[in-house]
């Protein structure tokens, strides 16, 4: 809201109460550039919840709610690209287990460079070949780019670090890591203000655009960090005390039960 106000974007009331609900894309347009994925995202987590509860619960009403959700999913994938969906489920696959493999990891790297080349050629957004663009073959090049992710991480976490500077590299990029979500989701809009208030949109490579560029992306990091601090940071203890406030529910059921036993 803050960033939209300022560089002058306009949108409703109802388009953001649409993207905290994580309608972005389906009933309202997305008010920050990052939103998009977060559709997918967050009813991929409600799905797959939902499809747990049917499965696990034993009680009639609990079924009949949780075929209720997937209705309502189904409803929403329905109006969002299946692709999508199927990238989102390989992330998941990527935590079955699948022995260290030098050539799985090669072919993940291979496939991931010739999928990002491919992207460039065909892709909508693609500013360096103007070629007539091919949705099923974008559609194609965007499974091999999820699968070679998929591929690649997979691979990544069986490879522990061992000397000085990995170590190092694996605990600097865990700090990184730490606020990742939060500066996927704030990078953009920081950047639209900073294009507002006067950072140039540079024609060419020289030492004045890469200082641009450079104080673009500390800025940018520096204004997550603070978000992260502040909101992100505290995903844990919140969690927390939702855990401990269904306990105590819990713990309070079973006294109630063991006094009318009584």
């Amino acid at each position: 809201i803050i960033s939209n106000t300022i560089i002058g974007e306009k949108f409703t009331v109802i388009d953001y109460i649409g993207n905290i609900l994580s309608l972005q894309g389906i009933l309202v347009p997305w008010v920050s550039g990052p939103l998009w994925s977060l559709t997918y995202e967050v009813w991929f987590y409600v799905l797959m919840g939902a499809a747990a509860w049917w499965l696990t619960t034993s009680k009639d009403g609990n079924r009949y709610i949780a075929v209720f959700i997937l209705f309502i999913c189904f409803l929403i994938f329905s109006h969002l690209k299946a692709s999508h969906l199927f990238i989102w489920l390989l992330g998941a696959l990527s935590f079955s287990y699948i022995k260290k493999s030098n050539f799985l990891l090669v072919t993940g790297i291979i496939a991931l460079i010739g999928s990002m080349v491919a992207l460039q050629i065909y892709g909508t957004e693609s500013r360096t070949f103007k070629l007539q663009n091919i949705d099923d073959i974008r559609t194609v090049c965007e499974l091999c780019l999820g699968i070679s992710m998929c591929l690649i991480v997979q691979q990544v976490i069986h490879r522990r670090p061992k000397n000085s500077l990995g170590i190092f590299l694996n605990k600097f990029g865990t700090r990184l890591a730490d606020f990742s979500y939060t500066l996927y989701l704030t990078h953009l809009p920081i950047v639209y203000m900073l294009v507002h208030f006067g950072f140039p949109k540079s024609q060419s490579i020289n030492l004045v655009s890469i200082g641009y560029y450079l104080a673009a992306i500390a800025i940018s990091l520096v204004s997550a960090y603070a978000i992260y601090l502040v909101f992100e940071k505290r995903t844990k203890y919140v969690k927390e005390i939702i855990k401990m406030g269904m306990s105590s529910g819990k713990r309070v059921s079973a006294q109630q039960y063991q006094n009318k036993r009584a």
